[in-house]
């Protein structure tokens, strides 16, 4: 009985083969309620309608009651150019995008904005 516990014990609580600094990703509740799936792809279509190439989804996250920030990376990814989008969730707008440096200065580029400022 005992040996079965153990090996029971060391299935459990095998290696994962996530990176160590790996965000968990949101809870499936959080997912559903806050649009996070419908807010990557704005973004990701707003920032093609715009003639950006988005090489990778970077980061996300929450600046307000509904309004997202996602962060890709962009073509080429040696550049390690960056382009912010900010977007307001609930009434699906674009507020802003802008493309930085990898040191988080403006790349050359003013803010897109909805208004064209």
């Amino acid at each position: 009985m005992f040996s079965c516990f153990v090996v029971l014990v060391a299935c459990v609580s095998g290696t994962s083969n996530r990176p160590p600094n790996a965000q968990n990703p949101p809870s499936q509740a959080a997912l559903t309620s806050l649009g996070y799936y419908d807010v990557v792809e704005f973004g990701l279509n707003a920032a093609r309608d715009q003639g950006f190439s988005p090489a990778d989804l970077e980061k996300v996250e929450s600046i307000g009651v509904n309004m997202w920030r996602v962060r890709f990376g962009l073509v080429p990814k040696e550049s390690g150019k960056v382009l912010e989008v900010d977007i307001d969730g609930t009434n699906r707008r674009l507020l802003r995008m802008q493309a930085l440096d990898k040191l988080g200065i403006a790349a050359g580029l003013n803010p897109i904005t909805p208004d064209g400022g």
